[in-house]
């Protein structure tokens, strides 16, 4: 028990030692870059505890249940009457009485007339 405690005093103290002989070779900037380090590194450690923690319980649960079996339902059948195929005679012959243009055919366009803008007469050539 005792050769333990030795051991870890020793242990520590060299490593106090080695980190004090460094800090007063480093550079401010550079001392300032390694606390960071060393302080964002243990500002992960509490989520990363967090993480591991959800996880390990996310493992130890059943993943998959099965679902209440459920009575079979009626199955209802439903079904559109055909749609009727000749138009009422009141509404033929008032499509056949309107104009043609508005029984759905395109009327004629006017004849479209385009200018080129730069290019050469043709009396010119």
């Amino acid at each position: 028990m005792k050769a333990k405690v030795i051991i870890t005093i020793v242990c520590a103290s060299f490593a106090i030692t080695l980190a004090v002989a460094i800090a007063y070779r480093l550079s401010s900037e550079a001392m300032a870059v390694i606390l960071g380090v060393l302080v964002g590194v243990m500002a992960s450690i509490p989520t990363s505890l967090l993480i591991a923690w959800i996880y390990n319980n996310s493992l130890s649960k059943p993943r998959y249940t099965q679902p209440a079996p459920q009575p079979p339902q009626e199955k209802i059948v439903v079904v559109q009457a055909p749609a009727q195929q000749q138009m009422p005679t009141g509404l033929a012959n008032a499509q056949q009485m309107r104009p043609r243009h508005q029984q759905g055919y395109p009327q004629a366009q006017p004849e479209r007339k385009f200018t080129i803008i730069g290019g050469a007469d043709v009396e010119d050539m």
